[in-house]
């Protein structure tokens, strides 16, 4: 029995082997926060992909999709969003209540839904852990790292440290996507072009916003900015 044990731990395959692949649009455009039925359909009638925040019950095995955690659930799941959208969109999963624990069952369904409505490759998933992160990826879903702890005010000899901290994560669990806030362009430009990068834009909605944004697309590593819709 020791030497079956010992055979499946030397030749099983990696753990973290290789990263699913993400079907990237040409347009760097999506839209972000779409909550709701009516967002997500108008947002794709304008994008090619939709950023859905969500909440994952384990006990049922479903997606609520909502933006805060502890907000009363919105009824809405993620099934039935992606049910009522026409075509094949890209859609960035915000996973608000990732855990060591719940990754690989989320995981797993978010396979089963990306199957069910013909979006194999075209579900990413976002959350603030890599070793959470490399559990969903290993059951072959996309995922992001969201960048913390990043801002040029810290200082110097402290940022550095930071960025090696998360570069040794992303190398480690093999992780080469990473998203953040528009403020941390800069950074993504100077230390991590070797990822691709996906940012949002909060805040960025008017129309003298629009070179801000144009600069964030000119950015080789950006591969998808989250626009907010512009007041009327």
């Amino acid at each position: 029995m020791l030497r079956l044990l010992l055979s499946l731990v030397l030749f099983a395959p990696s753990l973290y082997a290789e990263m699913p692949a993400f079907d990237y649009p040409d347009s760097k455009r999506w839209l972000h926060r779409a909550n709701t039925v009516d967002k997500a359909r108008g947002g794709l009638e304008r994008y090619p992909g939709i950023e859905v925040d969500v909440v994952y019950y384990q006990g049922v095995d479903r997606f609520d999709v909502r933006h805060r955690f502890f907000a009363m659930p919105s009824g809405l799941t993620l099934d039935r969003l992606l049910a009522e959208l026409d075509g094949h969109p890209r859609v960035w999963v915000d996973f608000k209540n990732a855990t060591w624990w719940n990754a690989p069952f989320a995981a797993r369904r978010l396979v089963v839904l990306a199957q069910r409505h013909g979006l194999a490759g075209r579900i990413l998933v976002e959350a603030k852990n890599a070793r959470i992160l490399a559990r969903m990826s290993a059951e072959g879903v996309p995922v992001s790292l969201w960048l913390q702890d990043l801002d040029a005010e810290s200082a110097p000899d402290r940022l550095l440290q930071r960025v090696g901290d998360i570069r040794a994560a992303l190398d480690r669990y093999e992780i080469g996507i990473v998203s953040a806030p528009h403020r941390y362009a800069p950074l993504l430009a100077e230390h991590f072009t070797d990822f691709r990068a996906h940012v949002w834009t909060n805040g960025l909605k008017l129309p003298r916003d629009e070179e801000a944004v144009a600069e964030l697309e000119a950015l080789a590593n950006v591969r998808i900015i989250l626009v907010d819709e512009r007041p009327n």
